[in-house]
């Protein structure tokens, strides 16, 4: 006589995986309430694919039940997406007529780069920059191999350079082709490198400031990368009362998915450059299964974002790189 086992044994695990799932989305819920559940707030991309794998073979049992609060599930996740993957989203430009002309202004390229701190392969970011030719580059992770010089391979293209008094994991550098000022900003505990160009008269003034907030991996780590996004948005609020646009670019070590991430951008003011080009996830370069993005770059809403992407690995590095174009328009 038949038996039910191996059926009743799939419904059991597919009613444990819907419990399991569900349980993120509690955590993602009370994820400004405790920092340990805002780790679930990275990954609505993986939710949704495993629910619809979920979702397949629960049809395939008939589980309707089940059925309809994995699809809420999905749905909710795919609303926290769906922003990153409207392309309406990726040209706010309120300045270009509606024949799209190209609006008058600067441009402008940027190459961020968790490098790792113990890689040592310069060569191949040498390659990369022969490759993307961008104005500005950042390396985060910057070990004592990444020293002000420009004599250097890299003060060639990027003569203006500045690296901070700290190397390692903390450690930033930043080269330019355009001159301009550099000046170490603290944010938290920590710090940043803010640089200011040298442009003419009739150019919108703007500042680039290059971050690297804590991981949160612990309570209090999570503590001080939460005040550092706080000290992001103040600075934001100080130097747009100014007069001047902000470009602000690095490892946040945080998706854009976390709720402390949007409150920065709400009391900052800033545009998520991301926004309208996809989800790039940018870390952990060699598990593109489980890549999620925490590199960003965010920008006054003014600027025209051309584009935004990853570029080719660097050997070495679990970070991938991002590029940023953009226009500043004049006469803002």
């Amino acid at each position: 006589m038949p038996t039910d086992k191996p059926r009743l044994m799939i419904k059991h695990f597919l009613r444990i995986a819907l419990i399991t799932l569900a349980g993120t989305q509690v955590a993602v819920a009370l994820s400004a309430k405790y920092w340990f559940f805002e780790l679930f707030t990275h990954w609505p991309h993986y939710y949704i694919l495993a629910g619809l794998l979920l979702l397949a073979l629960m049809i395939w049992k008939r589980m309707w039940a089940s059925a309809i609060i994995t699809i809420l599930i999905i749905a909710m996740n795919l609303a926290i997406i769906t922003p990153y993957l409207d392309t309406s989203l990726a040209h706010p430009d309120p300045y270009a007529p509606e024949n799209q002309i190209k609006p008058v202004g600067t441009e402008l390229s940027l190459l961020t780069s968790n490098f790792y701190v113990q890689n040592t392969d310069q060569d191949a970011f040498k390659t990369l920059l022969d490759q993307e030719r961008p104005d500005i580059f950042i390396i985060h992770e910057a070990s004592d191999i990444w020293q002000q010089d420009p004599e250097s391979t890299f003060g060639v293209t990027h003569p203006f350079q500045y690296k901070t008094e700290i190397s390692g994991i903390r450690g930033i550098f930043m080269a330019s082709k355009i001159q301009g000022q550099f000046r170490e900003t603290p944010l938290g505990d920590y710090i940043g490198i803010e640089f200011t160009p040298e442009l003419d008269s009739d150019q919108t003034p703007y500042k680039i400031l290059a971050v690297h907030p804590q991981a949160p991996i612990t309570a209090d780590y999570a503590k001080e990368r939460n005040q550092q996004f706080k000290d992001i948005a103040a600075y934001t609020q100080y130097y747009e009362d100014q007069g001047y646009k902000i470009i602000i670019s690095g490892d946040f070590n945080s998706t854009p998915f976390s709720p402390y991430f949007q409150e920065m951008l709400e009391k900052s003011g800033l545009h998520d450059a991301r926004l309208g080009f996809g989800l790039i996830p940018t870390w952990h370069s060699t598990l593109p299964i489980f890549r999620i993005p925490i590199d960003h770059s965010l920008v006054s809403p003014e600027l025209i974002v051309e584009e935004f992407r990853t570029t080719t690995k660097i050997p070495g590095s679990d970070h991938l790189p991002i590029l940023l174009r953009l226009i500043i328009p004049e006469a803002m």
